[in-house]
């Protein structure tokens, strides 16, 4: 069908349609000639046909048109749908963003909740415990008032049995206070005794006569506990101290004067000796029996030494029991019997110290060394009680200490095998008990005392400087080392260190005073120990160990800290004429600590001992202990000779700078 376009009028015809309007269209000259019919036909048909190639041509421009036409309306489409799809991208992104916000915003909204949720958690909890803590502090204030209602009546308890123990002990102490006046008494009438022959014989009862009578001997112990039962084993133990105590007092218990034929039978008061011998023979007369070197010794000994040395004398006696019976003697029948038991067995050292005078009756000595026994059988008692270990027994040993005036010569007893440093806590209850200082050792092992008769095994010299004459000085006052020290000097221990050894022999001798007044135990170093302590705190080269380099007081004090543990200071002195100025440091330095000085100037060391010194005017003389000495220990050459001796100021070489080594006492106990 072609569409024709006519004034105005859309009009569509179809092929038949239009060859009839062309037919009619015709001008009508061709229908009156027929042979003009067929090309008219022709014409029409070409025209139909050019009308029709027009036409399509038209129509695929129109149907290009309406392609092209669809075809931006489909791109229209497509970009209409691809804003739209562009535009709900966006939308979804902002909503997107939007829904952030919002998360966001209500993770923050939910945050704050959450952390006042958490304050409001932490304030109960809080509140809680503080509603536990006032509930434990109301229960700990009722439980307060309850303990002290109890206490309370716990005081009136005490109250009523200190009431009774004060009573008991009330009693015990009249009786120990009648016990007291009668000793007083005793003491005071001795002493009006010696005064009054002291009025006749001066001389003769000078306070240097004393006499120390002091028995030694074996005591069996034996027990037969019922059972291995700590309470069985204990009550065993009593009863036989008890037993012991029992034959102490009992007249079999003999005396036997060493190295004498004396024999004494305390509690019979009965004595035999070979001469007249009574209760009421002086303590001093017992010695004139006994037979030993002393005569020897006193002979040859010179009258100067003689008068320097002045001691008291010792009577040692023998702890014996007699065992024979007077009378007829039964037969004897022997018997076996086979039983298991349990069985203590010991020997206890019966040790046992009085002092006296010596005009004293050897009556009243003997009936205090009785009392001094049967008071040491209870201390070994206690000590063993207070010591066993399981079923061992600690034997219990005594050890005599003399400490300042005037509590004089103590006895105390310790359990054998026990070091000194777990024995402390009894020394603090002696030290209590005697009303002693707590900052240096008064009973340690090593403080006990050394009788006069007894002689030092290692051969050295003690304490010199004992039978000098101090000098006198216009107010001057003695400073001196403190307690018991050892010589050491050139060409002891087998060893030739003349010439530069003098000041390890200074250290020795320091060493051996920390030792024996009981603050270290170790012996006394050597010099290659010495020598090693040195290469040890780094002072030294290895190849300083057998050399026979000097040393001076730097070295001493770094020794005395490595191997004792013992802190000292160091005094320097530019020039040997300043020396004489030091009075107050070093009196003061022997005043509180009492330590012997090593002092160290030039090529030389010395020992310091102590000093005179005058306040007021400043004169001063030094105690000097000299280690160059190379002879034997012979006392009287050492002090004649000035080895040992007070020496002035112009014994120090007065241009040579000197150092001073000054030990320091540890404040223990």
């Amino acid at each position: 069908m072609t569409l024709y376009t006519n004034y105005g009028l859309n009009v569509f015809l179809t092929d038949l349609q239009l060859i009839m309007v062309c037919f009619i269209c015709v001008s009508p000259q061709v229908f009156k000639f027929p042979h003009k019919k067929l090309w008219a036909a022709q014409e029409c048909v070409c025209v139909l046909q050019s009308r029709d190639e027009s036409d399509k041509r038209e129509n695929a421009l129109a149907s290009f048109e309406a392609w092209k036409e669809k075809k931006s309306e489909t791109l229209k489409a497509k970009a209409k749908e691809n804003e739209a799809r562009l535009r709900k991208q966006q939308k979804a992104v902002e909503d997107l963003e939007e829904k952030k916000q919002m998360a966001k915003g209500v993770f923050e909204q939910w945050k704050k909740g959450h952390d006042e949720l958490l304050k409001e958690k932490h304030r109960k909890q809080k509140e809680d415990e503080n509603k536990l803590k006032q509930k434990k502090l109301e229960k700990e204030e009722e439980r307060k008032i309850n303990s002290k209602y109890a206490i309370s009546d716990w005081n009136e308890k005490k109250k009523n049995v200190l009431c009774d123990k004060v009573t008991i002990e009330h009693k015990k102490s009249q009786r120990t206070a009648e016990k007291d006046r009668g000793e007083k008494e005793e003491r005071d009438k001795m002493a009006l005794d010696m005064y009054e022959k002291w009025l006749v014989h001066p001389v003769s009862t000078a306070p240097e006569d004393g006499t120390i009578l002091r028995v030694q001997g074996p005591l069996e112990f034996r027990c037969h506990p019922q059972s291995t039962d700590a309470s069985a084993i204990q009550k065993s133990i009593s009863e036989t101290f008890a037993a012991l105590r029992s034959q102490v007092r009992s007249e079999s218990l003999v005396f036997t004067v060493c190295d004498s034929s004396v024999v004494i039978w305390p509690n019979k008061e009965v004595y035999s000796a070979p001469g007249e011998m009574t209760a009421n023979t002086p303590c001093e007369d017992v010695t004139r029996w006994i037979k030993g070197d002393e005569q020897d010794a006193s002979k040859k000994a010179s009258k100067k030494k003689m008068k320097r040395i002045v001691t008291e004398s010792v009577i040692n006696l023998c702890l014996m029991k007699e065992v024979s019976r007077p009378g007829p003697l039964p037969v004897p029948t022997l018997s076996r019997t086979l039983q298991s038991a349990h069985v203590l067995h010991a020997t206890l050292p019966m040790d046992c110290v009085v002092r006296s005078t010596a005009n004293q009756p050897i009556g009243d000595a003997c009936n205090r060394l009785l009392e001094a026994l049967i008071s040491q059988l209870s201390e070994m008692e206690k000590t063993a009680l207070q010591n066993m270990k399981g079923t061992t027994l600690l034997v219990p040993e005594p050890y005599h200490f003399l400490l300042p005036e005037p509590r004089g010569l103590v006895t105390v007893v310790y359990p054998a095998g026990v070091p000194d440093s777990q024995l402390e806590s009894h020394r603090k209850e002696l030290h209590g008990r005697f009303d002693l200082p707590e900052d240096r050792p008064y009973f340690r092992k090593a403080n006990a005392y050394r009788f006069p008769d007894q002689v030092h095994k290692d051969g050295y010299l003690r304490n010199p400087h004992q039978v000098l004459t101090h000098p006198s000085l216009d107010n001057g006052k003695l400073y001196l080392v403190q307690g018991l020290y050892s010589y050491h000097h050139y060409m002891q221990d087998r060893m030739d260190d003349s010439g530069w050894g003098c000041a390890y022999r200074s250290l020795q001798t320091v060493c051996s005073w920390f030792q024996q007044q009981g603050y270290v135990e170790r012996p006394v170093p050597s010099h290659k120990e010495i020598q090693q302590a040195l290469v040890d705190v780094g002072d030294k080269q290895a190849s300083f160990i057998g050399s026979r380099q000097w040393i001076g007081s730097i070295e001493v004090l770094a020794v005395l800290d490595q191997l004792l543990g013992v802190t000292s200071k160091i005094m320097f002195v530019s020039q040997g004429c300043e020396l004489a100025s030091k009075g107050r440091e070093l009196a003061n330095h022997f005043l509180t600590e009492g330590t012997p000085i090593m002092i160290g100037g030039g090529v030389l060391a010395h020992t310091i001992l102590g000093v005179a010194w005058s306040e007021t005017t400043g004169q001063i003389r030094y105690l000097i202990l000299d280690p160059h000495y190379t002879g034997a220990e012979d006392l009287q050459v050492i002090t004649d000779k000035g080895w040992c001796g007070w020496k002035g100021p112009d014994f120090w070489d007065q241009t040579a700078y000197y150092n001073l080594c000054l030990p320091q006492r540890p404040k223990v106990i």
